[in-house]
């Protein structure tokens, strides 16, 4: 397990989750958290563990540097006296420790990094000394091989995986008694530390190179071909990998472009491994502009139960005014999801994806209307939205939306 400064592999009841191929650790502003050099220095200090340690350890080690497709290696410093493996000093320690206060970890990795860049400073191995481990397949003990080849997954930035579909990779989250499967790496384990280290010799190609979208914002597809593993990465935040964010060989990546509401156009990038598509998004030249009222503001808004809400909008077209769009009225209210449908039709939605656009037409100046004037609201809070989606898709999706939204508080 990694700990970027506090996550850890807990021995506990299976869950499961989206599978995939392999996960990669990152900041929180996305930067893939990694080593500068494709390489770690180790130290080991087998004092606490079994018999035939230092054997076992540089074993796992040898297991991920015999991966041809990677640049990444593991160095073996020799053994050392120290016990401090969980500060960050620099030095890159592995060690066994009676470690209580990670209730069912058997193994942590103290990770420390820069939170810009996502270069690791510093990586520690803790085996926890709570469990018994061996090296001679003891079946009521833990093999320590098994164990080191999976926290040296997450040196390298790896993640848990938790899917009973990745249960035999070196990556999955859970280990047994006895098991000894992490010792071996699974196809999608080395396509994990290829991604993230690829040797000279992995070529990355993609298609297109550049792409350009619309100021509303879209979808769009990468074809990617490739004889290595690899990982699809935004640069800005209004890009966004829907699919295909992990993968190797030839596959797909589909990404998403917010609306840009600005007068200017801007350019991001995805990185594929080691290839680049460049995405630039064109201008809001004629911004389209709806508006929400209520009682004449668009809020927040504080009213008392017995007061009456009048809701009306307004849409201003922009340039946009003759295209084809959906129109969209829904309010999330404390008694429930409703939605408008023109002309003065309001329902009950028992899920977001239950929603409907209150019409579907051209663009056109619409003048203050009012859509409600309701008195005796229940107290709580209620968050009433407007816009249009030019996208024509069907479906309620913020990520397209042009919209604006009043939040009205009902206080007694």
């Amino acid at each position: 397990m990694i700990r970027l400064r506090a996550l850890s592999l807990c021995i506990c009841l299976l869950w499961s989750s989206n599978a995939l191929a392999f996960g990669v650790n990152m900041t929180s502003s996305g930067a893939i958290i990694t080593h500068k050099q494709p390489g770690v220095t180790l130290y080991v200090n087998p004092t606490g563990g079994p018999t035939d340690a230092l054997d076992a350890i540089t074993t796992a080690m040898q297991t991920w540097n015999s991966v041809a497709t990677t640049s990444f290696r593991y160095i073996y410093a020799g053994t050392t006296t120290a016990t401090s493996c969980g500060n960050n000093d620099g030095v890159n320690n592995m060690c066994f420790n009676l470690d209580n206060s990670n209730t069912g970890s058997l193994a942590v990795n103290s990770v420390w990094y820069d939170p810009a860049t996502g270069e690791i400073l510093d990586d520690d191995i803790n085996f926890n000394t709570k469990y018994l481990y061996s090296t001679d397949l003891t079946p009521s003990s833990y093999d320590l091989q098994n164990i080191a080849t999976h926290e040296l997954g997450h040196c390298q930035s790896l993640k848990d995986l938790y899917d009973t579909t990745d249960s035999e990779k070196t990556m999955y989250g859970y280990a047994a008694k006895g098991e000894t499967k992490k010792r071996t790496l699974e196809q999608d384990d080395m396509d994990g530390i290829t991604a993230l280290y690829p040797a000279a010799s992995c070529a990355y190609n993609i298609s297109p190179t550049s792409q350009v979208m619309p100021a509303q914002g879209s979808s769009a597809t990468i074809t990617v071909a490739s004889g290595c593993g690899w990982i699809a990465n935004p640069g800005v935040s209004w890009l966004t990998i829907t699919s295909g964010a992990t993968g190797s060989d030839n596959g797909t990546v589909t990404y998403s472009a917010s609306p840009n509401t600005a007068s200017t156009s801007r350019t991001g990038t995805i990185k594929i491994s080691g290839a680049t598509l460049i995405v630039t998004q064109e201008a809001n030249t004629g911004a389209i502009n709806p508006l929400i009222t209520g009682n004449g503001t668009d809020g927040p808004l504080t009213m008392k139960s017995s007061d009456t809400l009048n809701i009306d909008v307004s849409l201003d077209p922009g340039s946009k005014a003759g295209s084809m769009a959906e129109w969209w009225v829904y309010a999330l209210t404390p008694f429930g999801i409703y939605y408008y449908l023109y002309p003065n039709q309001w329902l009950p939605a028992q899920y977001s994806y239950n929603v409907r656009p209150a019409y579907t037409g051209n663009l056109f100046s619409l003048q203050p209307t009012r859509l409600l004037s309701a008195s005796g609201l229940p107290t709580g809070n209620y968050y009433i939205y407007f816009g249009v989606d030019t996208i024509n898709k069907g479906i309620l999706d913020l990520s397209f939306l042009i919209y604006k939204v009043l939040t009205v508080s009902v206080t007694y």
